[in-house]
């Protein structure tokens, strides 16, 4: 009876094993989309970007031999600390040229060009600043320091970024050549994102949790006053709060409600019930601080740290919306030629809703496609079906694309000016031109004939109409291999 008693026992406690184990494994290692990750290593950049252009309105005064914090002082204020800052070693002449170089990574780190490099110096750079100058250190630049950390954990740059267009081009003309119609160019889910997502989190966590337990040690926070002497102070004074002297209920409701935030966030942020709450409160916090305060710097910088616990599914679906294509257009291309095969991966790296249908002219009719479309308009240009049923060419095409993706509507709007436009539409007609006649570009019809013969094509390929159509148009290159025989 004992021997099966200590038996159950020990297969509970192996099943319990088994399934903490488990769990500890989904929190931390379960593949993430990096969209979210590449999402807050924009706005990190961004803030980089702003918070060190900023050292450089009075950049001798903090960081140059007379500056305000000397060297020795900051080396006694660091005493025993392990404090790196390779502003020690800079030259008084080359002050500004190593300012703006530092300014330029972080550009390429926003932008997400060379991610993994760009974001290992955007640390070392971030913490040699920081360091340089102890006395003007603040929250702002330990959360800057914090999120960049990591985001060189998890590939920041494998969404929202230069390093992505370029996989997306190279993945596309792969796919294109295929002879796929709606290449799959999303980001795959990674399991560093997790890591790094988790990173983050937690640290958000310790630090609300700490933030609102040293708080109790302040008398003003006990009695309800710390609000109403924050508003008070005309220091960081950006909008004049003090009509809340005649509302002493609310500063104190307002003065504990912050309290009992911070210390719950831990606890309540991982609950999916309890979550869109407590990401409201902690909104309505910052913005709060940044109007009334007037650190709208910092008060942003926290919402990007909070923004890590949104699904990364929903991001994704929002910047489709913001950033797709709006409507489902039929992509023709020849898919003989390495130009044409290029400028249709170009279109596909650019449609982030997947809704245009790229297809090979060599595997349809296009005259059943649209009335007006000759075969060997085709072989020479690329074809834009539009939803409306209208067939468009050359930089027009180009320039429609441009309307109906989302992501190039600033270069389209650019395009479009009156003097851009023309000079435009006379270099791409010379470009095209040139490229027909050195034959890098299209063949002749003769030859297309040709290459059907030689070349092995799948016996059906389906292709639907636009969506203007009223019924689905099905073609196959057997019905073409006859009307070029009765030809």
């Amino acid at each position: 009876m004992q021997v099966k008693f200590g038996q159950r026992r020990l297969r509970r406690l192996k099943d319990w094993m088994h399934d903490s184990t488990a769990a500890w494994n989904r929190f931390w290692f379960r593949p993430a989309d990096p969209t979210l990750l590449g999402l807050i290593r924009l706005c990190t950049g961004l803030m980089l970007v702003y918070t060190h252009a900023v050292w450089g309105l009075e950049l001798e005064a903090f960081f140059g031999p007379n500056s305000w914090l000397s060297p020795e002082a900051a080396a006694v204020i660091q005493q025993g600390q392990a404090a790196f800052s390779f502003w020690w070693y800079v030259p008084a002449e080359l002050l500004w040229p190593v300012h703006y170089a530092c300014l330029t990574v972080f550009a390429l780190f926003t932008l997400g060009v060379l991610t993994r490099v760009t974001s290992l110096l955007s640390l070392v750079i971030a913490v040699s600043y920081a360091y340089r100058t102890p006395s003007a250190l603040f929250g702002l630049d330990q959360i800057n320091v914090m999120l960049t950390l990591y985001c060189c954990v998890g590939p920041a740059g494998a969404a929202l970024s230069v390093d992505q267009l370029v996989r997306r081009f190279r993945s596309a003309r792969q796919q294109v050549a295929a002879g796929i119609r709606f290449p799959q160019l999303t980001p795959a889910p990674s399991s560093s994102a997790r890591v790094s997502l988790r990173l983050i989190q937690l640290h958000m966590c310790l630090i609300y949790f700490f933030a609102g337990v040293s708080k109790l040690q302040g008398p003003a926070w006990w009695s309800g006053e710390a609000m109403w002497l924050a508003f008070a102070n005309l220091e960081y004074q950006s909008m004049d709060m003090t009509w809340l002297a005649r509302w002493p209920l609310l500063i104190n409701v307002a003065t504990h409600a912050t309290i009992v935030w911070e210390i719950s966030f831990p606890a309540l942020i991982w609950s999916r019930r309890w979550r869109p709450l407590v990401l409201f409160f902690g909104t309505l916090m910052h913005l709060g601080i940044g109007a009334c305060l007037g650190m709208w710097t910092f008060g942003l910088i926290m919402l990007v740290g909070c923004g890590s616990f949104l699904p990364p599914a929903s991001i994704r679906r929002m910047l489709r919306v913001v950033f797709g294509t709006r409507h489902a257009w039929t992509v023709l291309y020849d898919g003989g030629c390495l130009v044409c095969r290029r400028a249709a991966g170009r279109v596909a790296g650019f449609d982030l809703s997947r809704r245009l249908q790229l297809v090979d002219c060599h595997a349809v009719d296009p005259a059943q496609l649209h009335a007006g479309l000759d075969e060997e308009d085709c072989l020479r240009d690329l074809q834009v079906l539009t939803h409306e049923g209208r067939c468009l060419t050359g930089v027009e095409a180009r320039l429609a694309l441009a309307r109906n993706i989302r992501l190039l509507w600033p270069l389209a709007c650019i395009l479009q000016l009156p003097g851009i436009h023309s000079l435009v539409v006379r270099w791409f007609a010379g470009r095209q031109q040139a490229r027909i006649d050195s034959g890098a570009c299209g063949v002749s019809l003769s030859q297309w004939r040709d290459t059907l013969q030689t070349v092995a094509v799948p016996e059906s390929v389906p292709v639907p109409a636009p969506a203007a159509a009223s019924k689905s148009v099905s073609v196959t290159v057997s019905t073409k291999e006859k009307q070029l025989a009765s030809r």
